[in-house]
Formats: C-alpha cells, structure tokens, sequence
C-alpha cells in the first residue's frame, strides 16, 4: 500500500467517524431543542470534539458487535432445541443489561465527561 492510498484511507475514516458523530449530534441537538432547553454552552472545539467521540463510540459498538453476533445469533435455528435459544436469548439480554447498567453507575458516578450528560 502507498502512502498516498494509506493516507486517502486515513482520511475517508477520519470523515466517516466526524460524519456519523456529526448526524448524532444533531439528533440529540434537536431532541434537546425540542425538550426547551436550548444550545449547550460549548466552544467550537467542544462540538468537534464531541461529534468525533460519538462516531468512535459508534464504530466501537459496531465492531465489538460482530463477534458478539456471530457467536449468539448466526448459529440460532429453528431445529435447535428450545433450551439452546433460549440460553443465547438469555446471554444476549444479560450483555445488553450489563451494558446499560455500567452505562448508569458510570453517569451516576461522574465518570462520564460533561459532553455525553448534557
């Protein structure tokens, strides 16, 4: 691979991580709008900042979801016996549920930066 097709990669990423921050951002923005209660008080920096967190944080999920769903979806047949889909129904509810109550101990805790609890 050549520099300048590394460097053209580098870019389309960087792009696609500020794209997809970018687009939940205004999501959330106009959520926040909708609710009354008006612009966040941030430097311009801030919202870069912010918008490239949220697309790393997407990219994140999405690649740590693949395994996942290989592992507990892909296989899930109708012909498999109900106790094995269930357990994988089961083990699917328990990540998800791990994850959002980390998610809640963590904003509860202040260990989430200011920029995610608005």
């Amino acid at each position: 691979m050549k520099v300048r097709e590394a460097g053209a990669r580098l870019l389309a990423g960087l792009a696609l991580v500020f794209a997809i921050g970018t687009m939940w951002g205004l999501f959330e923005l106009a959520l926040r709008l909708l609710q009354g209660r008006g612009f966040p008080r941030w430097s311009i920096l801030t919202y870069i900042g912010v918008a490239f967190g949220l697309g790393l944080a997407y990219l994140l999920a999405e690649a740590l979801w693949y395994p996942l769903g290989r592992v507990l979806i892909d296989p899930d047949k109708v012909t498999d016996p109900l106790w094995k889909r269930s357990l994988r129904l089961v083990a699917l509810l328990a990540i998800i549920g791990v994850v959002l109550a980390a998610s809640v101990l963590a904003e509860k805790s202040g260990w989430l930066p200011i920029a995610l609890t608005w």
